[in-house]
């Protein structure tokens, strides 16, 4: 097969990928369409494929609204987060490691994760490929002092991503 017609018959498979089936999260419909649809092309190609289950929850954001001083922040519920509703309550801001660990009166109260502790996402804590002792450690602390909600500061201007992406974690939070 020469390069062009390589070039454009996976230009075909990334439109129909893309367009048609359109986002697929892990765990979706659309990402289980997209596997079948890899493995059906693969496998008519005569290409030796094996398929490998696992399991996966599928995600469904609802809406979020954060509003500070009357102003409404713009924020995306993190993956798997369960629901919270909070008014009139006050938050503590915990930029780093140090300051998570000293914080004594973090229970029952929204945390605001800034500086070092939202400046990437978080490996989720039962991932089976990869494990993170930073992260771990972290999410150990959150759920040890147990805060009500977590809010984490997004460091790009370009998209949020979110901080934690993770169903085995239950503490509520936004980004």
């Amino acid at each position: 097969m020469n390069k062009k017609r390589i070039e454009s018959s996976l230009k075909k498979h990334l439109e129909y990928i893309v367009n048609d089936i359109g986002p697929r999260p892990t765990g979706s419909k659309n990402n289980l369409k997209v596997s079948e649809y890899i493995y059906n092309e693969l496998s008519s190609s005569r290409i030796t494929t094996n398929k490998t289950n696992f399991e996966c929850i599928d995600f469904n954001a609802e809406d979020v609204s954060l509003i500070l001083n009357n102003k409404d922040l713009t924020a995306y519920i993190n993956p798997f987060s369960e629901s919270f509703f909070a008014e009139n309550q006050n938050f503590l801001v915990i930029n780093n490691l140090e300051e998570l660990q000293k914080s004594t009166y973090i229970k029952e109260k929204i945390i605001v994760l800034a500086g070092e502790l939202s400046k990437e996402p978080y490996f989720p804590k039962n991932f089976p490929f990869f494990k993170y002792e930073k992260h771990l450690k972290i999410i150990n602390l959150l759920e040890q002092k147990k805060p009500a909600a977590l809010i984490c500061v997004n460091h790009s201007n370009d998209f949020i991503n979110p901080i934690f992406n993770d169903a085995d974690f239950k503490i509520p939070s936004i980004t």
